[in-house]
């Protein structure tokens, strides 16, 4: 376990400095630094929660004013903090309160899960859940709501929600108290699906969850709090200490969650690196004033298309095996050009989820249209998971950083050479991207996924499962180094928030944000081994130690 000698144990604590003391020299291991001017080095110094020096030993100690706490890294890899650069930090933190479904394997198993979670959370009370997928199902029904109600065992509002968010199943309570039950709305960017009886089956789709979330009560403030104390604590053990906090559309978690972080942030409790974006809705009222080291105004978050996941991701060709099926526009195009004008008319800039090839395509056209943002944070395009050949060039040419989740592409195997065949091809195009002279910004999108940066670490390097190694890389030539898929998760979303030249980096004079990794990412990933078991020993923000294993 690694150790300060000369000073306090460093067990984490609100703001308090690493090992107790303003500064802390670290030696002894091999320091990825992340600044192309000097990747590498044996040595560095924290004071007052900045970097001081890095370099060879010699060279730090001798900018140490005086004798501080040494921690010896024992010839573990320090690499600057990681970045989540796309998460829904509200519904990560209560969805780890909620059912989790996550690996259900067929739809009994699904209701077997459900059916446990209602016994083991009894009453009438509604019930919340997520993570269920059907994509490697062998057989793909989905259950309807009347099975739903057989395993809550009674009248019970409940709504189980996919993973991508895109879609859920709910009960016929829950149905029924949204109004969607008997004669299910019309809803543009969304849809009720209707059983053979004319009434709602129980799978709800994209644009109609909206009203159908709305009509479960709300958490309170100090339930919000007590849940992203507890995610941020997990994202800490992780090595995350910066994160990109994604709205959904048309929802009003955001407000909610940026009063719980500010709360936080005013009691000092706060040790994450929050930049939280607005929905487009929110432009409508004054904005929120965030200015603190770790919670910060981010960017306008508007939505193009559905997602892979769902099959509602815009294509210009159609589905395999589902002719008439293009996708949908979350976003009519005539009301997305008129959020893009609305945005940057503020002065704000973008993030656009756009997922399928005409949707990346539509988008780009629109950023065409605006000023480029000079010094100022760049738009951003999320997820550009399908980019035509014809559009590589352009995210580079007009400064739009592309914000990716390698993670999904770990969960797309099966589903897109069904969907999509021989267009797979343009998916993911990490090393495309890069050589085009595009910003990488790495995240998970949890919780539609699993935050575990070094699984994301291993997707982009190795393009496939864990466990399955031995299959070799999907689309191979898109792979990328393991330091260029590093750069992806800490300078590349340091720059996509505006803060290239305070954080991402371990270089003199930028915040003190790092990892002590217990493997040597840069070693595994030459030799061909999987990454995603890796994790912290320790975890530094701003000078302060936010996680150490053992503690």
């Amino acid at each position: 376990m690694l150790r300060c000698s000369g000073g306090g144990a460093g067990s984490p604590s609100p703001r308090g400095k690493v090992c107790g003391m303003a500064s802390l020299l670290l030696r002894g291991g091999r320091i990825w630094t992340g600044d192309p001017g000097r990747p590498w080095a044996r040595a560095l110094a924290i004071r007052d929660g900045r970097i001081l020096a890095v370099g060879e030993d010699r060279e730090v100690l001798q900018a140490l004013p005086s004798r501080c706490p040494t921690l010896d890294l024992e010839g573990h890899l320090v690499v600057p903090g990681l970045w989540d650069a796309h998460l829904h930090l509200f519904e990560m933190a209560m969805a780890r309160r909620q059912v989790c479904l996550t690996g259900c394997r067929c739809r009994e198993e699904l209701l077997e899960r459900i059916r446990a979670a209602a016994l083991s959370h009894p009453g009438t009370g509604p019930l919340l859940g997520w993570g269920w997928t059907s994509s490697d199902w062998s057989d793909r029904r989905l259950p309807d709501r009347r099975e739903i109600d057989r395993a809550l065992g009674g009248e019970r509002p409940a709504l189980f929600l996919r993973s991508d968010l895109h879609s859920g199943l709910a009960s016929t309570p829950a149905l029924r108290q949204a109004g969607y039950l008997d004669a299910p709305p019309e809803i543009e960017g969304g849809a009720v699906e209707v059983g053979a009886d004319g009434l709602a089956s129980g799978l709800v789709l994209e644009m109609a969850l909206g009203p159908l979330r709305a009509s479960f009560p709300p958490p309170g403030g100090q339930e919000i709090q007590e849940a992203l104390v507890e995610a941020l604590a997990w994202l800490h053990s992780l090595g995350i200490t910066a994160v990109c906090d994604q709205r959904l559309k048309d929802q009003s978690e955001g407000p909610l969650c940026r009063e719980a972080l500010a709360a936080l942030e005013r009691e000092r409790r706060l040790a994450t690196r929050v930049v939280s974006n607005l929905a487009l809705h929110e432009l409508e009222g004054p904005l929120p004033v965030l200015v603190g080291e770790f919670l910060r105004l981010g960017h306008v978050k508007l939505f193009a298309d559905g997602s892979l996941g769902s099959l509602t991701a815009r294509m210009f060709e159609p589905y395999q095996g589902q002719p008439s099926n293009r996708g949908i526009w979350l976003t009519e195009p005539p009301d997305l050009r008129q959020g893009f004008a609305l945005a940057s008319g503020r002065g704000l800039p973008l993030s656009v989820h756009a997922i399928g090839d005409e949707a990346v395509r539509f988008c780009l056209d629109l950023f065409e249209d605006l000023p480029r943002r000079g010094g100022l944070a760049p738009h951003r395009m999320e997820h550009a998971q399908t980019l035509a050949e014809e559009d590589l060039g352009r995210l580079a040419r007009l400064g739009v950083v592309a914000s990716m989740q390698p993670t999904h592409l770990l969960d797309d195997l099966e589903l897109a050479e069904a969907a999509l065949g021989p267009r797979t091809r343009l998916l993911y195009r990490f090393r495309s991207l890069l050589e085009a002279g595009t910003t990488l910004a790495f995240g998970s999108d949890a919780p539609v996924a699993d935050p575990n940066p070094f699984l994301g670490l291993h997707a982009a390097v190795h393009r496939q499962r864990p466990d399955r190694m031995e299959r070799g890389a999907w689309n191979p030539a898109e792979r990328i180094s393991l330091e260029e898929a590093l750069r992806a998760c800490t300078s590349g979303p340091a720059l996509a928030c505006g803060l290239g030249d305070r954080v991402g980096r371990l270089a003199p004079g930028m915040w003190a944000d790092l990892v002590v990794l217990d493997g040597d990412l840069v070693a595994m990933a030459r030799e061909g081994e999987r990454l995603d078991g890796v994790r912290p020993l320790l975890t530094v923000a701003g000078g302060q130690v936010v996680f150490r294993r053992g503690s």
